[in-house]
């Protein structure tokens, strides 16, 4: 049985190599899909934290019409969710999946930023797809993948490079310093009212139980929701988050997706 892991994994091994060994010439697998080359899944395997900062991962199976083939999935490549309250994500890195004679399946597991910061993670083996669901097609896909790809030799936290994924599909440097506070102060206090009222209401059955009516509890809920101290730790996380992004301006620049003179930088 080991024997045969061992094999096993070095198969895989074999077949798969990072974008070191990529040609030009190398087919992309969305494109050997539309020509009906192949067929493809993909599964989450799960992020590393609640919110997908710290790591995340992708196994994407595939099929082919020969028994020969090599292609390429590039980083910055787009799966969705089956949900379309969840993240989108896009692939960290580029890598080469190539099969030999007798073999036409191939197997890889890919690291992937989140790229919608407020939406919730996918579930952990839940389904991904390569096709937008309607209305959710992704507008910068170019600068995503430039940006993935030259992320992908970074020597930067997998935390800072995903602060920096978030806030290019954010499009946070089209923005003035201003703007782009407000919009992430709007942004971090309703995804807290959500967090805070999903939590009030899980209390519901126990103030009950203690013979406070509804009325009550939904006096108790509002005002908590309504507290000041949610909306001043809003804006110092947003302004917390901001001063992270300007520590990444030389990345952010180097990578093409921002200038020197954006107004955020300012």
């Amino acid at each position: 049985m080991q024997l045969r892991w061992l094999l096993a994994m070095l198969t895989l091994l074999a077949a798969i190599t990072l974008c070191s060994s990529c040609t030009t010439s190398d087919p992309v697998l969305t494109d050997v899909m539309a020509d009906g080359g192949a067929k493809a899944t993909a599964t989450f395997d799960g992020s590393n934290d609640e919110k997908g900062d710290t790591g995340s991962s992708a196994t994407i199976s595939l099929s082919f019409t020969n028994d020969s083939f090599r292609v390429l999935i590039p980083a910055g490549t787009v799966l969705y969710a089956s949900d379309n309250n969840s993240q989108r994500l896009i692939t960290a890195k580029s890598v080469i999946v190539a099969g030999t004679s007798g073999d036409n399946t191939g197997r890889v597991q890919v690291p992937t930023y989140c790229l919608d910061e407020f939406r919730a993670i996918p579930s952990p083996q839940s389904e991904l797809s390569f096709d937008a669901p309607d209305g959710h097609n992704l507008e910068n896909t170019d600068k995503l993948k430039q940006l993935a790809d030259c992320l992908s030799s970074s020597s930067l936290s997998q935390h800072a490079k995903q602060l920096i994924v978030w806030s290019v599909n954010a499009r946070l440097f089209e923005m003035s310093r201003s703007d782009a506070l407000e919009t992430l102060t709007n942004q971090i206090r309703e995804q807290t009212l959500d967090e805070q009222r999903t939590k009030l209401e899980a209390n519901r059955e126990h103030m009950r139980s203690n013979g406070s009516p509804d009325a009550e509890i939904d006096d108790i809920i509002q005002k908590e929701l309504e507290s000041e101290g949610i909306g001043r730790m809003a804006k110092d996380k947003a302004e917390a988050q901001i001063k992270e992004y300007v520590r990444y301006r030389d990345v952010l620049v180097g990578c093409g997706c921002a200038n020197d003179s954006d107004p955020i930088f300012q």
